[in-house]
């Protein structure tokens, strides 16, 4: 192989791999992965979020985090009441 012809290769092989890198980490920052992270209550209601967009073609999840702790949850006439134990 021509000295010039390799030496395009080699600038050709190295532009893409600086290129590629970068343009891949630039689409990622221009993405959503969490469209919407904000506490709720799960008491009985309506729940309501702001309008949102997304920005990426894929199925969502919802997550719900519960701290299970013993000391968070009391029982009262039978419901499970949430907060802490006083006395």
């Amino acid at each position: 192989m021509p000295a010039k012809t390799l030496a395009k290769v080699g600038l050709i092989a190295v532009a893409l791999a600086l290129l590629l890198p970068w343009s891949y980490g630039y689409w990622l920052e221009t993405r959503r992965f969490v469209p919407v992270d904000k506490p709720v209550s799960l008491e009985a209601g309506k729940i309501q979020t702001e309008q949102f967009q997304i920005n990426l073609r894929e199925d969502y999840n919802v997550q719900i985090d519960v701290d299970y702790s013993a000391d968070d949850w009391r029982f009262v006439g039978g419901r499970i009441l949430t907060g802490r134990c006083t006395g």
